[in-house]
């Protein structure tokens, strides 16, 4: 839909100045026509973009690259790190020239996306044969659905392309084969109340993971048992404050020995206002008992997803601020700790209760998760699993 075809005044007004969102780091555009809101919007830290066409075999289809490249320039978007573009149509020096502009790229998805010339198109993405160098030289994830938009039985470009420049996307495949015997560490969120299938952000985490190639494994001792997913292992306790959570990942790190775990807690220390200026402390505390069980293990640590009640939601924003520096001062000291803002995936309409997620918000903190673990891989923090699985 035209942004010329709304009469809300806020529309109005967007039409008549940019709208600043200085802390936007997910940007979704779904079922869209028309590319005209980016002409409006600037996002300065943007990390993850993801924009769907309506109908890609609509001759209307409107993808723009003028409006697309002036966006990433006007707002500086060089931090880019995951872009979907699905359903649309777009000449292969236009995309090629998109790419350019994202140099820290690490994953590219394209769904349904007809490129012409498709021989044009693989050569935009793959290094060149000479210097070994291309446009996205840390791209470590390519994912391209529905193949056949871009690449048909009896093309040859792709095998072209592929057999003259053999360094093709060295990195795609960087983050694969790996054993990720994960433990999800935390309380009601991390435990999946709130989601309809009772996975939380687990579900999501586990397939992305998979997705790449390794394996997979959730430990715990408090399994969701009414959780439709495979693999219901988890070290979630409802209604647990950090200090319960440390006393169990005391007991639980002995016997499952993940390589990762992803933490997420504090939320109930926040509504039941207890000892709030200590709760980083108390994080830090949990971090550290995590760090010195062998085997060595990554720790993701998570802000917290805001909540509805305006006094519980203040100390969120003051412990979540907090966090980065909880993290920092493990990583000064040269240990594996990985900060994801994966509380800022959410907003209070996404809430189902006041407090917990709904499947959308938690599919958005199980990317986080997924690209924090990704970061990690980039610095060797991927560590093999100790013994067999428990």
């Amino acid at each position: 839909m035209s942004l010329d075809d709304l009469n809300d005044p806020v529309m109005r007004r967007l039409r008549t100045r940019r709208l600043s969102l200085p802390n936007l780091q997910t940007l979704i555009l779904r079922r869209t026509k028309t590319m005209e809101l980016l002409d409006y919007l600037e996002t300065p830290i943007l990390a993850n973009m993801d924009v769907g066409f309506y109908n890609v075999n609509a001759l209307d289809t409107q993808f723009s690259p003028a409006i697309f490249t002036n966006f990433l320039d006007s707002s500086r978007c060089i931090e880019l790190k995951c872009l979907s573009l699905r359903e649309c149509h777009v000449n292969a020096e236009d995309l090629s020239s998109i790419i350019g502009r994202l140099p820290y790229l690490r994953r590219l998805t394209l769904e349904k996306f007809q490129v012409l010339p498709k021989e044009r198109f693989w050569a935009s993405l793959i290094p060149d044969p000479m210097t070994k160098t291309g446009p996205l030289p840390l791209l470590e994830t390519l994912e391209i659905l529905s193949v056949p938009y871009i690449y048909s039985p009896g093309d040859d470009g792709l095998y072209q392309c592929m057999i003259s420049r053999p360094a093709f996307l060295p990195n795609v495949l960087a983050f694969s084969g790996k054993v990720c015997r994960i433990m999800p560490l935390g309380a009601s969120i991390t435990f999946g109340v709130g989601s309809s299938q009772g996975n939380g952000y687990r579900d999501d985490l586990y397939n992305l993971l998979e997705q790449d190639g390794n394996t997979v494994n959730m430990v715990g001792n408090n399994p969701a048992t009414q959780s439709t997913f495979k693999d219901k292992d988890t070290e979630g306790w409802p209604g647990f404050v950090i200090d319960q959570v440390y006393d169990k990942m005391s007991i639980s790190m002995p016997t499952n020995r993940p390589n990762i775990a992803t933490i997420l807690v504090g939320t109930n220390d926040m509504t039941q206002n207890l000892n709030v200026d200590g709760a980083p402390g108390r994080l830090s505390r949990l971090i550290r008992g995590v760090l010195d069980f062998p085997p060595l293990t990554l720790v993701v640590v998570s802000t917290l997803p805001p909540n509805a009640n305006a006094g519980a939601q203040q100390r969120i924003l003051n412990y979540n601020a907090a966090i980065p520096g909880v993290v920092q001062q493990f990583v000064n000291e040269g240990r594996s700790v990985v900060f994801a803002d994966c509380g800022r995936m959410v907003g209070i309409p996404d809430l189902v209760d006041g407090t917990h997620p709904n499947d959308a918000a938690y599919e958005r903190i199980g990317r986080c998760f997924y690209e924090a673990i990704l970061y990690a891989d980039t610095n060797g923090w991927i560590f093999p699993v100790q013994g067999p699985a428990p």
